[in-house]
């Protein structure tokens, strides 16, 4: 787990150094403009800077990705740790992000590369863009979505087909299908095949 955080810091101070050298490159489209906005808005373009296929390659392990807002941060902190004492591989922003790193590219990575995205639902999650985001990338990808209610909440269109665990109406029984689940997974699970 240590060694893929460590490979994806290198990757992405790579992809920092070429995408710096990029940015350097491109006249400045209004004087005193944003260079990061303009960047962002030409990010189709940035394909030029994407580094060497071979500098970047690494293995990645599955695992489960978890999509929340800071509102529940906590909890998901907590999730993410029962879920790891019971052998399940986790990605979660809070520990698994470097410092100064580009966030947005670093969770798309984390999302293709996951094998599970499990949103937490509440009203507040529903409410952000970016879970929102989150859970739309992964169901285009193709990945299994286990949608987790937290806390009571409507449960948004694009997840509505999904059946989700109820946590909120009964944790243990929630808890108890989420690993019955995901332990259906070897490859989630360290040294899983």
């Amino acid at each position: 787990r240590r060694g893929l955080i460590i490979e994806r810091s290198r990757r992405y101070e790579v992809f920092s150094r070429a995408f710096a050298r990029w940015i350097q490159d491109q006249p400045d489209p209004v004087p005193h403009a944003n260079p990061h906005h303009a960047a962002r808005q030409s990010r189709s373009s940035c394909a030029a800077a994407q580094v060497n296929d071979d500098e970047a390659k690494e293995t990645p392990e599955s695992f489960v990705f978890i999509s929340y807002t800071r509102h529940d941060g906590e909890f998901a902190l907590e999730l993410a740790e029962y879920l790891k004492q019971n052998q399940i591989r986790v990605w979660i922003d809070q520990i698994d992000i470097p410092s100064g790193v580009p966030w947005d590219l670093y969770i798309e990575d984390a999302i293709r590369d996951a094998t599970v995205l499990l949103p937490i639902l509440t009203t507040e999650s529903i409410g952000s863009i970016n879970v929102r985001n989150e859970i739309h990338y992964a169901i285009k990808a193709g990945k299994l979505v286990l949608p987790l209610v937290y806390r009571p909440c409507p449960i948004p269109l694009m997840l509505q087909a999904i059946h989700y665990l109820d946590y909120h109406q009964d944790a243990e029984k929630a808890l108890s299908e989420l690993l019955e689940r995901l332990q259906a997974y070897p490859k989630l699970r360290p040294g899983g095949e």
